[in-house]
């Protein structure tokens, strides 16, 4: 017998409102609606009680009134995904964060062109991460891939992800657990001017076979790490 899925009730703010939606859809197609974009919206959290969703909104609605409420996590570029030519040293670094049956892993793997220069994988969060899911392997990871990448000489790092979700909040779209978040924008600061997000495979016109094979390389990383393979 199938177990039911949990109902969950997600709060979403922007620079002016706070409402509660009950279908992870809806939440997307807010987070990907232009119009609403320029308003900063983005997740607050999601919840199974919705006498807890209502309090949450009751609170950033006091919170939006008063004008004490605290900002969405600023974008690292100019725009969540970047076309362009790097100038100068650069890395390409490919991220994987794994969370199943509670084991956790992160990863990166960085390319100086064709070439596989380092790896790293992780199966610890921090405890600014604890509970925060494939989010905290992409948390240990992705800073800890552009540390590696200044301390080598980088003058700027094209960072991967092959997926949305992560993807959006690594480059400061949306929140997931808000206090990881933050943590991960004050620790990201220092690479603010050197760090880019490449354009997610999925919406490039053809499958590159590179980029294929190297999400191949850290998602294993990512999953031997957790003890998963």
């Amino acid at each position: 017998m199938s177990k039911k899925k949990q109902q969950k009730y997600y709060v979403v703010e922007t620079d002016s409102m706070v409402d509660i939606l009950n279908e992870w859809a809806a939440v997307e197609t807010l987070l990907h609606d232009p119009d609403m974009k320029a308003h900063g919206v983005h997740v607050i959290g999601g919840y199974t009680s919705l006498d807890e969703a209502e309090a949450v909104k009751k609170v950033r609605s006091e919170a939006i009134k008063n004008n004490t409420h605290s900002s969405p996590p600023v974008s690292y570029s100019a725009s969540p995904y970047f076309t362009g030519e790097m100038s100068g040293r650069h890395f390409d670094i490919f991220v994987e964060g794994v969370y199943k049956g509670y084991k956790f892993g992160g990863a990166f793997a960085a390319y100086d062109g064709d070439a596989l220069v380092h790896e790293q994988a992780y199966n610890k969060p921090s405890n600014q991460v604890k509970g925060s899911g494939r989010w905290g392997g992409l948390f240990c990871a992705i800073p800890s891939g552009l540390e590696w990448a200044k301390a080598n000489g980088a003058e700027g790092v094209l960072i991967h992800l092959c997926q949305r979700g992560p993807a959006e909040w690594a480059a400061g779209v949306w929140k997931a657990n808000a206090k990881s978040t933050q943590n991960f924008v004050s620790w990201m600061a220092p690479f603010k001017k050197m760090v880019k997000f490449a354009p997610l495979p999925e919406e490039a016109e053809t499958e590159d076979p590179m980029t294929t094979e190297r999400f191949k390389v850290v998602l294993a990383l990512a999953n031997r790490a957790a003890g998963i393979i």
